[in-house]
């Protein structure tokens, strides 16, 4: 494997990733030529992955190569800078964003790799336009996946997040939630968290039991004001290198057929996508129910305004 330093992340988030940009390929050129890929039945790269499980060991680890980058697609080079006296990264004003979504990520689990530790490492691609990596991995490669138990993605704003819901259904198990709490908590303290969004393990809990995304330190994702809290980032690296995860008996505790759902949103506040994909894991009398609500609510709002 190739010798990584302090300033990994730095040089990761240097790089313009856009799914199928050049910037993603000069990525992908420097950082995942080591590993073993995934491809669909064309060929085309679903994801790298690097094995080094001990036996028996049913835990893995996600997270995505490409960022939201969507102008000068031929660029591969953007402008970052690191504040010192604040032990921040961020992007400068004219960039589309800093990447932290989720370079962190996998610039965390490069060091985790370096370090050797064991686990299954999954760096998915295309994320960000609709995951259409870890589908990929759904429909070609599901015998793989059916091997774990656990999946845990480095992909979370924020500094305290264990993600337990995605899009308002469980992905993962609060007793799951709870044991990688304790293992992760360090100079920062991690919670349970019902209010994620979407990201590639939402899309594998018919296959793995439990599915999180956990939080390494970025704000503002998507945008120009997007910025990393490197002094955390350092802090979890430090932490989560260390950690003998074959070790550690984690819960499998979620049914994989189980999609109990947890309305922390308001539909009024979630996008179109988002409906879609709640939709798609909902029961009819769950919608029913919604739908009833929103009509009651529009009833009472139109009689309160006016007056009938």
């Amino acid at each position: 494997m190739g010798v990584y330093n302090m300033d990994l992340l730095l040089d990761i988030l240097s790089y313009r990733r856009e799914h199928n940009s050049k910037g993603e390929l000069a990525f992908i050129n420097k950082y995942m030529n080591d590993f073993k890929t995934l491809e669909d039945d064309k060929g085309e790269v679903l994801a790298f992955y690097y094995d080094n499980r001990a036996k028996n060991q049913k835990l893995m680890f996600v997270s995505h190569i490409d960022s939201v980058h969507h102008s000068e697609p031929e660029r591969i080079i953007q402008s970052i800078i690191y504040d010192k006296e604040f032990d921040i990264i961020y992007c400068d004003k004219n960039e589309n964003c800093l990447g932290a979504d989720d370079g962190s990520g996998v610039a965390l689990m490069l060091e985790m790799i370096k370090a050797d530790r064991k686990g299954f490492y999954l760096f998915t691609r295309g994320e960000e336009k609709g995951c259409i990596g870890s589908k990929g991995l759904i429909k070609h490669h599901a015998d793989l996946l059916n091997q774990f138990d656990q999946a845990i993605q480095f992909d979370r704003k924020g500094v305290d997040s264990i993600i337990t819901h995605q899009m308002n259904f469980r992905s993962c198990s609060d007793s799951f939630g709870s044991k990688l709490a304790e293992v992760l908590t360090h100079s920062n303290e991690f919670k349970l968290d019902p209010n994620g969004v979407y990201t590639d393990t939402a899309e594998m809990v018919f296959n793995i039991s439990e599915c999180t995304n956990v939080s390494v330190g970025y704000f503002n994702q998507h945008s120009n004001n997007e910025y990393q809290d490197y002094a955390f980032y350092k802090s979890l690296r430090d932490h989560v290198i260390n950690i003998e995860w074959h070790k550690i008996k984690f819960p499998a505790d979620r049914p994989i057929d189980s999609m109990e759902t947890y309305f922390a949103d308001d539909l009024r506040l979630m996008t179109y996508e988002e409906i879609k994909q709640w939709v798609k894991v909902s029961s009819p009398e769950e919608v029913a129910n919604q739908i009833e609500e929103l009509l009651f609510d529009l009833d009472y709002n139109s009689r309160a305004i006016y007056g009938y």
